[in-house]
């Protein structure tokens, strides 16, 4: 059985009259990736930096348990900022140094080599772009081996192959028991590695599961996206069709019914299929009808 990691209770914070977290719950067990969504304004910022310590909230608990470590909370957890900085002049090898003495721990080759530090050593803080800086953020975060990580926009600027070397890394860490509370605006991102999402809206969570339980419900719609080879207009009853630029959509709650339709008339109009596929809403469509019906039920 999992070890509970982190526990928030009753947390609540306001700024003059303005109320940004209303009583926010949450648990983190150990070797859970939690992403937290929300729209700008939400108040995510402001629920991560109250349970990193780094900003005061007026009601409420936020209870590490540091039974087995024994060790201090700067140990037990680790923080990526989304924007950090370092002394501009600082060479990023003088940085993972002083890093690795303060949390009094080993530098770790292996994990400078995952993450393609090994090139960029020598250089000086100002000389590195946007992804190489959130490369070295998240070393520094993940070295001295946390707990529990808290990640801001963990992969912002990087390409794909680096964004794939990060995943690789937080997977091997979550495998060993570290858990991670990430934030991030790529849905996809989100979709790939969390394994329990939480929506933040009006300063309260107003869902909380799974990737695809936040899909699913959806209305329990599906897309139908399908390329012919020659292009013709399609004509249906009971599904809605929109027409992109190369290929066509079906959005329907039925899929038997919409493909008997598209097939029939398909081979009475001598058409031919060059790709077609049935897919499940995207996290990005079931955040934003999510954010919808929450809307709706409190007008």
């Amino acid at each position: 059985m999992k070890d509970l990691l982190l526990e928030v209770k009753g947390l609540r914070k306001k700024y003059d009259n303005n109320i940004v977290l209303k009583e926010i719950n949450l648990k983190i067990k150990e070797g859970i990736i939690y992403g937290l969504l929300g729209k700008n304004g939400a108040g995510k910022t402001t629920l991560i930096e109250c349970v990193e310590g780094l900003r005061p909230f007026d009601k409420g608990e936020v209870l590490f348990n540091r039974s087995k470590e024994n060790v201090d909370i700067a140990k037990f957890m680790g923080v990526q900022l989304q924007n950090e900085a370092l002394p501009n002049m600082l060479k990023v090898e003088e940085a993972l140094n002083l890093f690795s003495v303060t949390k009094n721990c080993k530098l770790s080759e292996k994990l400078i080599k995952k993450m393609g530090l090994e090139k960029l050593l020598d250089k000086q803080y100002y000389q590195l772009s946007t992804g190489q800086k959130r490369i070295v953020s998240l070393f520094l975060a993940l070295n001295h081996n946390p707990k529990i990580v808290f990640l801001d926009e963990p992969t912002a600027g990087l390409d794909v192959e680096a964004k794939i070397s990060v995943y690789k890394v937080i997977k091997e860490y979550k495998e060993k028991g570290t858990s991670f509370i990430l934030t991030s605006h790529d849905m996809s991102e989100i979709e790939r590695i969390a394994d329990i999402v939480g929506v933040l809206m009006d300063g309260k969570i107003i869902f909380e599961g799974s990737p695809k339980k936040l899909t699913g419900n959806s209305n329990n719609l599906y897309k139908i996206s399908y390329l012919l080879k020659r292009t013709n207009d399609l004509e249906e009853n009971n599904i809605s069709d929109q027409t992109n630029i190369n290929y066509k959509e079906i959005v329907t709650s039925n899929i038997t019914l919409a493909l008997e339709e598209l097939i029939t008339h398909n081979r009475s109009s001598n058409l031919e299929f060059s790709d077609l596929r049935i897919e499940r809403p995207t996290l990005e469509e079931a955040f934003i009808k999510i954010l919808e019906n929450e809307k709706k039920e409190n007008k």
